[in-house]
């Protein structure tokens, strides 16, 4: 116990409030990829073409700008994972 104390410890406070806002920022997302699990898992989709059309785009809109703010997170979170691997080489 005393070993995962000091580790802990090692570790930045700034870098655990970091880390903490990548995570809530990846859990934003939570609700709106429901709805796109909804879109995309309706069995019965409406036959208004116009509406698939509609939703279909705001769909796509929606992904991709989920997916433009995934990677910018996942590549914060790597680069803070590496800065906390350097930073515990570095003490030790």
């Amino acid at each position: 116990m005393d070993k995962q104390t000091n580790c802990i410890k090692a570790i930045p406070y700034h870098e655990i409030l970091a880390m903490q806002e990548i995570n809530e920022r990846l859990d934003s997302w939570q609700k709106m990829l429901e709805i796109l699990e909804i879109f995309f898992s309706e069995e019965n989709p409406p036959v208004n073409k116009k509406k698939i059309i509609r939703d279909y785009h705001a769909c796509g809109r929606l992904f991709k700008a989920f997916q433009k703010d995934y990677s910018v997170l996942l590549q914060n979170d790597k680069d803070l994972i590496k800065s906390m691997v350097a930073g515990k080489k570095n003490n030790h």
